[in-house]
């Protein structure tokens, strides 16, 4: 009979210090495994309205945890417009060509240097060709907090001349140098 108090006040014991444990990770801020909350960013990430507008699309990202929010807002702009965005009125596009890569975003003071594969100058003949791609990757990537400009590199190199009409890209573009020629649509 001396065996059942002992075992009984042994699962109480087990009980009470599984319980304090529990506590204890509560208490210090830590979740079980599993528990992690992502977080989530919104974008906007800009395409052309219309033929002749900017207009953004907001995408919920996961915020990134070992890259910046440049760098995600530029992979979503490559990535295109998804098959809903696609069905959109007013239409949307976009003047960048598919087969351009991002080859990297750095981050200097409050302007973004934005990286790009050569195939981001393909085609660009028109100076409305030009400046949609342009102007795009601009509002895209100046519309997260802390940027106001970007600077263009193409392979690794700067960009002094883009584009068959020559467009002056040596220096960074804020988004208040592109909203006469590509206006935002409200």
């Amino acid at each position: 009979m001396h065996r059942t108090p002992r075992l009984l006040r042994l699962g109480l014991l087990v009980g009470v210090v599984a319980t304090l444990v529990a506590g204890a990770v509560t208490l210090s801020g830590c979740s079980p495994p599993g528990d992690e909350e992502t977080k989530t960013e919104e974008l906007g990430v800009y395409f052309i309205s219309n033929g002749e507008n900017a207009l953004a699309v907001t995408r919920e990202v996961t915020e990134p945890e070992d890259s910046d929010l440049a760098t995600v807002a530029m992979e979503e702009l490559l990535a295109g417009l998804t098959e809903q965005e696609l069905e959109t009125q007013p239409a949307l596009s976009t003047g960048i060509p598919e087969s351009t890569e991002l080859l990297g975003v750095t981050i200097d003071g409050d302007t973004a240097k934005v990286d790009l594969s050569s195939d981001f100058e393909e085609g660009a003949g028109t100076s409305m060709e030009t400046n949609s791609r342009v102007a795009q990757v601009v509002y895209t990537v100046t519309d997260i907090d802390g940027i106001s400009a970007v600077l263009f590199r193409m392979e690794g190199a700067p960009v002094d001349s883009f584009g068959d009409n020559g467009l002056d890209l040596s220096m960074p573009q804020p988004a208040s140098e592109w909203e006469d020629t590509i206006p935002i649509d409200a």
